[in-house]
């Protein structure tokens, strides 16, 4: 490859600031998400426990984390917004946090990749990224104060870049990793070392600065063996995990744009490891950002959602990684998987089996899952079920967060086990105000099943986690006597 046929390095910054382009991108995100903004914090059942927490702070001034290690600044952020304006008004916090990360995306584009508009449209319309700037969670928070510290690194601003990477962490935790991007993002100068530890310095005051809230709630030891027991309690067998891991690593670009993503870095690879010979700044940082994320994505629990910062990474390399070809088809295969899965796993409430399985995509199945969960949650706040029955629902916060029908058990010792079970799934028990011997469970092992049942219990679950049930939990339901719910619409 010749230098002329190499990705272009970064250059200097364009004259016009290119304000109709970014006005026209804004406007169209915006519209775009005004489907998923309104009626749900989302189909995360996490985002109901930050709507749980945040409420809860807005109107008592009382803060607990809505699940360890604790997203403080998110939780914080975002309890004026719940309190204020329930879930349309928090996932518009969400969407302008994702809206600014986009300025500065653009911003950040327009100097140091090959086909700016290209990579700003891309990244407004990633479907991860969608669901990222719609619902109730810490992804777009913690994203805009990625770029922000990739830009000021950029701009040789380490205070700045630092301060923004600790605010990164709080509120995400998990992405204090990617601080290695704007350490190798500063210019290479004699200070270097010097300005790289005045990086990690601010960053690390920052990042101690945002979970104040989190130890001075808590204090150290507890909120330790609070992340260790949550760790713990989602262990999963090493092939079963690396499994997963692997295969929602690929459902969050889809199967099409991950093949073309092998495609673009196996056929650019000799130019990419050239660039970075040659002191591309870009190529290192995100190469190593990406490879640090895709680690802590297999050795910590595997959500897809994990990988939302990657996204900028990933587009910066494929910018450069080739022609300008690979980065319109990959963006363009980004964008089908919103709409079309080409999904390699048929699947069915007992798992999956290998099989070509075309389905709605990411987007649709978003509205699906809202519209799944709002009709589950009507059905039970009514249904007419005999007294002293547990309820197996997969997930208890999307049941009981803001429904007047329901509360959470206020004494998680009622099952009368050793350990309160409620902590061991991160969920609550949950009853019906009308019924005072009906509750509701996320799952159960088999030892509790048996234990409800001879005291008398009624077991039944609802027909969408029969397989979670038999899974998780290695219950039998036929032999233990569990009823299956069926659900309306399913």
């Amino acid at each position: 490859m010749t230098a002329a046929n190499l990705p272009a390095a970064p250059g200097p910054a364009r004259p016009s600031p290119d304000g109709a382009f970014l006005g026209v991108v804004l406007l169209a995100t915006a519209l775009s998400r005004l489907p998923f903004i309104a009626g749900s914090y989302g189909s995360d059942p996490d985002a109901w426990r930050v709507a749980f927490v945040a409420r809860r702070l807005w109107e008592q001034g009382a803060y607990d984390v809505s699940r360890f290690p604790g997203y403080p600044l998110h939780e914080i952020a975002a309890a004026p917004f719940v309190g204020l304006g329930g879930a349309t008004l928090s996932n518009i916090f969400s969407l302008l946090l994702f809206l600014a990360a986009l300025t500065v995306w653009h911003s950040l584009v327009r100097t140091h990749a090959r086909s700016p508009r290209l990579l700003t449209a891309a990244f407004a319309l990633t479907p991860l990224l969608w669901l990222a700037s719609s619902t109730t969670l810490d992804y777009a928070g913690s994203l805009f104060f990625l770029l922000v510290s990739m830009h000021r690194s950029l701009a040789d601003r380490p205070v700045q870049a630092g301060v923004a990477a600790g605010a990164m962490a709080g509120f995400r935790p998990s992405n204090v990793l990617l601080a290695v991007v704007p350490l190798l993002l500063l210019p290479r100068t004699a200070a270097t070392p010097q300005r790289r530890a005045l990086v990690l310095g601010t960053a690390a005051a920052s990042a101690v600065a945002s979970f104040l809230p989190v130890l001075l709630r808590y204090g150290a030891t507890e909120w330790v063996t609070a992340c260790l027991r949550q760790v713990g309690g989602v262990a999963e067998p090493a092939s079963r995990h690396a499994l997963m891991a692997a295969y929602r690593g690929v459902d969050s670009i889809g199967p099409a744009a991950a093949l073309l993503l092998i495609a673009a870095l196996a056929s650019g690879w000799s130019g990419l490891r050239r660039q970075h010979a040659e002191g591309d700044r870009m190529v290192a940082a995100a190469g190593a950002g990406l490879a640090l994320l895709l680690i802590g994505f297999f050795a910590l629990p595997a959500e897809r959602g994990y990988l939302v910062p990657g996204a900028p990474l990933l587009l910066l390399l494929v910018d450069r990684s080739r022609s300008r070809v690979w980065p319109a088809t990959f963006a363009a295969a980004l964008l089908l998987h919103g709409f079309v899965n080409f999904d390699m796993v048929r699947h069915s409430p007992e798992g999956g089996v290998p099989g070509l399985n075309i389905r709605r995509g990411m987007l649709l199945d978003e509205l699906a899952k809202r519209e799944a969960a709002a009709r589950k949650r009507a059905y039970l706040s009514v249904a007419d079920l005999p007294d002293s029955t547990v309820v197996l629902v997969g997930s208890g916060p999307p049941l009981w967060v803001e429904n007047p029908a329901m509360q959470f058990e206020p004494d998680p010792f009622w099952l009368g086990f050793g350990d309160p079970l409620v902590e061991d799934f991160g969920d609550r028990a949950v009853r019906r105000i009308d019924r005072a011997g009906l509750r509701f469970l996320p799952v159960l092992s088999r030892d509790e099943a048996v234990l409800l049942r001879r005291r008398g219990f009624t077991l039944a679950c609802t027909e969408d986690v029969t397989g979670y049930v038999r899974r998780a939990g290695g219950i039998d339901l036929d032999s233990l006597h569990v009823a299956v719910l069926p659900l309306p619409g399913r």
